[in-house]
């Protein structure tokens, strides 16, 4: 099963490659995961897609290959580039890295505890993970709950529209990689929303800031506002 992306008003790119992601989300995951690992390691990002973040990575002195189901709209021609589908097993044979990262990514996968082991694989004794997935407890999403039933970055047909099947809030996350055997070395909010459509640049935030008090206490301050979570992973 491929990963279906669907582009953001507004989108990025990073040297003509789109990223298929909120505004400032590989900006923000790109800061968190060198603050934590030395210029110069090995790093696979795992569905790539059009490259985007893998050239950033290159660019910034990392030794970087990839991999993706698809690799139609790959961009760099420099980055080794691996045909691999996260939903099977994987290839017999792979080596292993410093570092792995899966930028919005788990949030498409069958099964994100295969997932985590996978990675886990890939990974030498001292190595790091770098995961994003979809922030479904900001206020936005919140909102849209409490109208729709849905939440943000997932509706009725996101598994067509999008390719979003699993739906992780932040603690659940935290529970599975507890399972799994990883520790928590950093949490943070990143990307934002969009611009907002017409009336709802003025309804929303106001919708926003009365729901605002509600779960302040359980739910990280940060979170309420990014449009997804990112983590840097160690096993544990």
């Amino acid at each position: 099963m491929g990963i279906a992306r669907r582009g953001y008003p507004g989108d990025e790119d990073y040297k003509g490659a789109m990223i298929a992601a909120a505004p400032t989300t590989h900006q923000d995951c790109f800061r968190l995961l060198v603050k934590h690992l030395r210029r110069g390691a090995s790093v696979l990002e795992l569905g790539a897609g059009t490259g985007a973040f893998a050239m950033r990575l290159k660019d910034a002195g990392y030794k970087v290959e990839a991999a993706d189901i698809d690799l139609s709209e790959w961009a760099p021609e420099d980055i080794p580039v691996y045909q691999i589908d996260l939903n099977a097993p994987l290839p017999r044979g792979m080596k292993r890295y410093d570092a792995v990262v899966a930028v919005e990514v788990i949030e498409h996968l069958e099964n994100p505890h295969k997932f985590l082991r996978d990675c886990r694989r890939l990974l030498k004794e001292d190595g790091l993970l770098l995961l994003s997935l979809p922030n479904i407890v900001n206020l936005d999403s919140r909102r849209k709950f409490l109208f729709s039933g849905t939440f943000y970055s997932y509706s009725r047909n996101s598994i067509e529209r999008s390719g979003h099947m699993t739906l992780l809030p932040f603690w659940l996350a935290e529970q599975i990689f507890k399972k799994e055997g990883w520790e928590v070395v950093e949490r943070r909010g990143v990307g934002r929303l969009p611009p907002r459509p017409h009336i709802l640049k003025l309804l929303s935030p106001l919708v926003n800031i009365l729901l605002c008090p509600i779960g302040w206490l359980r739910i990280p301050r940060e979170l309420n506002w990014s449009t997804s979570v990112a983590y840097v992973l160690r096993p544990c």
